[in-house]
């Protein structure tokens, strides 16, 4: 159809620290850095965007000053009130000065605004360039769904602020399965995935990049018709009966993971790189030099010998960002001594930035992330916490830590996780506990890459330790360094320890399988590998039961599936027994003492952090 020749489509405003110090200190058993604060600011952007007049709209740049700041002098102290803060107490919460803006008309007026309103301006550009919509008739039955701006400050891995970004979003909730969207999975990366791959990519000294791709959901198409209302601070004139008709798929439809991920997989397959089965966000090129690239949704992480192929090729398919060697990935610094053939991941940055929200940075530590000995069944008819604190979200924060490169947090989280839906006082008081262990051990983290080839595994439980009466089950795999951890209640009541420990087994087995399939998919021949898996286990009766396929009178309920890891025992991996005091899924299972974490955390971590210490030439 025609476009409207006199359509009018333009912005609206008025309607709507670096880690300098070296490690080298402990403070009550536990590494205490220093880390300057520092600030940071981006300069002033200006923005060029084309017209496309035959296309029924323009874009139009926003002002490029910034509007008078109103609220300079206001006190945050002032912007709760009385009786809020007073309900809160000590756990008040205030987020980071300036926040992120949440609505457009915060964006455009804010002390910030010149750098927003450019991002935004961005934005649509690139939306202009991938013909994103277009003016056409709507279908029968079209529901044209609205939008919304989402705004997000990206830092570097010393916390400077990168840029600004601005996205604008369809309100998928309003979708209507059948009508707007059909099938919606898409896979995301493991974060096992990564490590190993980092893993393997020091212990062989390859070239590491790492690339974004710019505006990735767009480079897909929807599989149905979809129609948008148009978006805040952009005004169209349409004529009755059209509508914005999406010709990609925007950020916040259901179905734009999937066509992204459908169109990546499209790309990698046409130039010889085959995803995984083990992982399908990673991919292998198998030719010389092998090559690998794991993805993220529209981050990509490089690993060859050279790396240029692979980077040419999506240059000239997607447009791209190119960030060089890796150094900050998912909110993770990466600090690299090729020399001594390691990666160090540890997240400071973020650590700070919880502290920072929760006025915890002047606070003292604590030597374990959790009060020793805590007993969940204690808290069965303990007070419970008022609803002004965000309890859900505080806990999803250490889960984020736990799942990238903190471990030893792993128990702390699991056990406070039982209370998301009725937080009492002790799990917030736990939380806040937990928070001053980080102060005091914000940059341990994982070393991956030195030592032998090998795998080792250890499983753990605690039998009855959760306020249900079901177990903890800890388990935890090295390879080239900590490369998988879990902490997890057990689905079904143990009657014994011996089944408790059986059962932790039997997952560490699973994950030893999956490793050793990514492995072989990564070209890693096992003949190469120093010797056989070994999982270690504490529990003699289980190792026993394990073996050997007796029928005893105590363990004939156990469930069948459970005795599938016998047929992996002596052929896929080696199983042994180790002292309770060397298993170092210990800490996964329960709360220990100060020593005892030391000991576990030690292993783990810190040995690696006192290298760091002697080695200023690998801090960035």
């Amino acid at each position: 159809m025609d476009s409207p020749s006199q359509s009018e489509v333009f912005h609206d405003p008025g309607t709507h620290s670096p880690v300098e110090s070296v490690l080298d200190d402990f403070n009550q058993d536990l590494l205490v850095p220093g880390s300057p604060e520092s600030e940071s600011g981006l300069g002033d952007q200006q923005s060029d965007l084309p017209s496309n007049p035959k296309k029924g709209y323009e874009y139009v740049p926003h002002f490029s000053v910034a509007p008078k700041d109103i609220s300079s002098t206001l006190s945050e102290d002032n912007i709760l009130s009385s009786r809020f803060r007073s309900a809160r107490g000590n756990h008040i919460i205030m987020e980071p000065s300036p926040a992120d803006p949440i609505t457009y008309q915060q964006a455009v007026t804010c002390k910030e605004a010149v750098d927003w309103v450019a991002a935004i301006d961005n934005e649509l550009g690139n939306m202009e360039r991938q013909g994103v919509w277009s003016i056409t008739l709507l279908t029968p039955g079209a529901r044209p769904i609205s939008c919304k701006w989402v705004f997000k400050k990206k830092y570097d891995e010393d916390g400077l602020i990168e840029k600004f970004k601005a996205r604008l979003v369809v309100r998928g909730f309003l979708q209507k399965e059948g009508i707007d969207f059909n099938r919606t999975f898409s896979p995301t990366g493991r974060l096992a995935t990564l490590r190993t791959v980092l893993a393997l990519a020091a212990y062989q000294d390859l070239d590491v990049h790492q690339m974004d791709v710019k505006c990735a959901f767009l480079n897909g198409k929807p599989d149905c018709d979809v129609f948008i209302k148009p978006p805040e601070g952009v005004q169209v004139k349409l004529k009755p009966g059209e509508g914005l008709k999406l010709n990609k798929s925007l950020y916040g439809l259901k179905q734009s993971p999937r066509m992204w991920h459908n169109t990546l997989v499209e790309f990698f397959k046409s130039i010889d790189f085959e995803p995984t089965l083990s992982d399908p966000c990673l991919f292998i090129h198998h030719s010389q030099p092998v090559t690998f690239i794991f993805v993220h949704v529209d981050d990509l992480v490089i690993g060859s010998k050279d790396v240029s192929f692979a980077k040419n090729a999506l240059k000239n398919r997607f447009e791209m960002s190119d960030l060089g060697e890796i150094k900050y990935v998912l909110g993770m610094r990466v600090v690299r001594n090729r020399t001594l053939r390691t990666i160090f991941l540890v997240q400071d940055q973020y650590v700070k930035e919880m502290l920072e929200e929760y006025r915890l940075m002047d606070a003292k530590s604590v030597v374990t992330p959790l009060v020793p000995g805590l007993n969940s069944k204690e808290d069965e008819s303990g007070d419970y916490a008022d609803g002004s604190f965000d309890y859900r979200r505080a806990v999803g924060l250490l889960n984020y830590l736990v799942q990238c490169t903190r471990p030893d947090l792993a128990f702390t989280c699991s056990y406070l996780s039982q209370y998301l839906v009725k937080p009492t006082v002790r799990a917030v008081a736990g939380f806040f506990h937990c928070l001053r262990y980080l102060k005091g051990s914000s940059t341990v983290g994982i070393k991956l890459g030195s030592g032998e080839l090998g795998m080792v595994a250890w499983a753990d439980a605690d039998w009855g330790g959760s306020r249900d009466w079901k177990s903890f089950s800890g388990s935890l795999v090295n390879f080239l360094g900590p490369i998988g951890w879990r902490c997890s209640k057990q689905p079904v009541t143990a009657l014994s320890t011996c089944e408790a420990e059986h059962r932790a087994s039997t997952e560490a087995g699973q994950d030893i399988i999956w490793l050793k399939s990514l492995l072989g998919e990564l070209c890693i021949p096992f003949q190469f590998i120093t010797a056989k898996p070994i999982l270690f286990n504490d529990n003699q009766g289980a190792i026993a039961l394990l073996e050997n396929p007796l029928y005893q009178h105590k363990t004939r309920h156990v469930a069948i599936r459970l005795h599938w890891i016998r047929d992996h025992i002596d052929t896929t991996f080696i199983l042994k027994y180790v002292k309770s005091a060397e298993n170092y899924a210990d800490f996964l299972t329960k709360s220990l003492s100060g020593s005892m974490h030391r000991i576990n955390v030690v292993f783990l971590f810190m040995f690696q952090l006192i290298q760091l210490a002697h080695q200023k030439s690998v801090l960035p």
